[in-house]
């Protein structure tokens, strides 16, 4: 009995299968075959049979033609147009989705976070707890409201203080300007030099107590420090920061006892210590300012969170001296340096032997004998002789790129190396500075999907460590984020971690990627197409998929596999093989029916499977052997 049944509605009663008829798509030879809506059907059959011509080139892409011809005249002309399988009929066909193994992606930017489309609810839970430290000196990076502003305040001693924003000039004339402004909009006392000054000052005395370049402070409100902020002061505060959201400052006069600080300034001999807050995410020591955190920030494929180095790949394309210089015991003379041996660029060695004897340079030595001062010449030129050296002519080359052929030819002398930027983190300095436990977005990828649900379990059971108006938030994306993580878990992907690039996966352990990002939707009433998903899994990881596949089906989901594994073929619905060989000789239905009929059969699945067929012995030859050594590739 099948574990994959589940409970038919009554429009599912209406029409229990996908009828296709006169099935003709490349080697198959008119097939009648029945798949029943909302179960497990497995397509098995000898290489070559026509199983992919079945499954993904009738009944997947019938099902992406249809879906096509359901837009509109004018979006078809923008999408690729899909020729009509060759069938006679084929009824009840539910939308189609395929994994099939060539979805292997080869874009460096894709990883197993983007394609299981993990990382997008994993940013949205990351922008809501993480924090921003400063990059340079480690502080933590706070903005500030007047709420804030205000609780602050309420937590100094009674000293007297000054509220105070700075103000900056370059010139005279814009400092002319700029107490113009000030007076006109009311504000009369400025802190210059440590010397409080009131703008109805004789014009003369303000003339010389302001450097011609230099700061200042305007003083907005003059106060006591107490346990409660009071509403003129509140107003004071909104000002200050509707007139400099960079940055505010409190100076709160000094007391005898008080430890010495960094921060203390003098006015008019008295000290005071110096407080500041910005509306901005602006650290107080370095002025680093950091956007907010939303998703986007997070993003390598943002240009908002991308490094502007790497532009989100990790590595840049540089020059490489091995490329440029393959061979150093050659001359110069005897060409050396690879680009200018060709016809177009030869020119620039000629350059270089007509200056050699003004440098002294040899040009029948080997280059690996050369010394400093004749490289520093070979690589930057000289302007005196109009010679531009490596560095010259490859910039030269960056100007043309425009052009395929210089394109190709300058990708020929570069080699990939991590972003030295962004440390082949992907991400920009400001969304690395938002940290969580001493951890960047990026570590989070770096954690396996294992250490990753450990993670999010820890997150979620100390959600009230967080502020009350996001837990809702917190939750939800926690809830998306977990479930999709156990997916991963559930096909034998524990291991893998989120950063790693998909084109270094295997083929199986790619297409089961691809399988939670399936698995991750709410699509019900579909079909689905998988080919052979248990490719390269241990047999123990294969009723994991099995399960998978069980969840598929239990949403009201149709499922069709290409597949051989006893396990899977055993627990299917229905068995479809096609054969009885290849090509030519393929192309028919070898059986059909529930997996219990397959043992009365005759067809070559049944016989492996109930009545084991003895191996041909393989004739053993004897070539030696081929003995590899310290291998460290990847997770080696």
């Amino acid at each position: 009995m099948s574990r994959f049944k589940s409970q038919p509605s009554e429009d599912q009663q209406t029409r229990r299968a996908i009828e296709l008829r006169g099935a003709a798509e490349h080697n198959l030879k008119h097939l009648d075959i029945d798949i029943p809506l909302h179960q497990l059907t497995v397509i098995c059959g000898v290489s070559g049979s026509g199983k992919t011509s079945l499954a993904l080139d009738t009944l997947y892409a019938e099902g992406q033609r249809r879906y096509i011809e359901s837009f509109s005249a004018y979006a078809r002309q923008f999408l690729a147009r899909l020729d009509k399988p060759k069938f006679d009929r084929l009824d009840h066909l539910p939308p189609t989705l395929a994994v099939t193994r060539s979805d292997r992606s080869r874009n460096n930017r894709s990883t197993v976070g983007t394609a299981s489309d993990l990382l997008e609810p994993l940013r949205i839970v990351f922008s809501l707890i993480a924090k921003p430290y400063c990059i340079k000196c480690s502080k933590p990076i706070e903005s500030y409201t007047v709420d804030r502003v205000a609780m602050r305040i309420e937590e100094l001693p009674s000293r007297r203080a000054m509220l105070v924003f700075p103000i900056a000039w370059t010139s005279k004339s814009q400092l002319s300007e700029l107490l113009f402004e000030l007076q006109a909009t009311g504000w009369i006392r400025l802190i210059v030099q440590g010397t409080t000054l009131e703008l109805s000052d004789e014009k003369k005395r303000l003339a010389s107590a302001f450097p011609k370049s230099g700061e200042a402070f305007v003083v907005i409100d003059r106060f006591r420090t107490s346990s409660s902020v009071d509403a003129a002061l509140r107003q004071s505060i909104e000002q200050a920061f509707d007139r400099s959201p960079e940055q505010i400052a409190i100076l709160v006069q000094c007391d005898p006892s008080d430890q010495e600080s960094s921060d203390v300034w003098t006015v008019d001999g008295n000290k005071y210590q110096l407080h500041s807050f910005s509306s901005d995410l602006r650290c107080s020591e370095c002025s680093l300012v950091v956007p907010p955190a939303e998703p986007r920030l997070f993003s390598f494929n943002s240009p908002i969170g991308a490094c502007p180095d790497c532009t989100g790949f990790g590595e840049t394309a540089t020059l490489d001296m091995d490329k440029i210089v393959p061979d150093r015991s050659l001359s110069l003379r005897q060409g050396a340096i690879a680009p200018w041996r060709t016809p177009a660029y030869s020119h620039e060695l000629d350059e270089l032997i007509a200056i050699a004897p003004h440098f002294e340079l040899p040009l029948d030595a080997p280059v690996d004998k050369l010394k400093k001062k004749d490289w520093d010449l070979i690589e930057h030129g000289s302007t005196k002789h109009r010679f531009g050296g490596l560095k010259g002519f490859f910039a030269w080359l960056e100007r043309k790129k425009y052009k395929m052929h210089v394109r190709v030819f300058l990708t020929r002398w570069k080699s990939y190396r991590s972003c030295p930027t962004c440390s082949a983190q992907r991400l920009s300095q400001a969304a690395l500075a938002y940290r969580h436990q001493s951890q960047s977005f990026f570590d989070w990828t770096e954690e396996s999907i294992d250490g990753l649900v450990e993670k999010m379990h820890s997150i979620q059971t100390g959600l009230h460590g967080f502020a009350t108006d996001r837990h809702e938030a917190i939750s939800r994306g926690l809830g998306e984020v977990l479930s999709r993580l156990r997916y991963l878990q559930e096909v034998g992907l524990g291991y893998v971690t989120l950063s790693r690039t998909m084109h270094t996966l295997s083929g199986g352990e790619a297409q089961r990627v691809n399988l939670t990002n399936l698995l991750g939707s709410d699509l019900v009433d579909m079909l689905y197409v998988l080919d052979e998903p248990t490719v390269g899994l241990h047999p123990s990881d294969t009723q994991k998929v099995a399960a998978s596949v069980k969840r598929l089906i239990d949403r009201g989901n149709t499922v069709v596999l290409i597949e051989h594994e006893p396990f899977l073929l055993h627990q299917a619905d229905r068995v479809i093989e096609i054969g009885p060989g290849a090509g030519s000789h393929g192309g028919q239905v070898c059986f059909q029916g529930a997996p219990d009929e397959l043992k009365q059969s005759d067809c070559l699945t049944a016989k492996y499977l109930y009545a084991p067929m003895a191996p041909t012995p393989k004739r053993s030859l004897q070539h030696g052997w081929l003995t590899l050594c310290g291998a460290t590739g990847r997770n080696l």
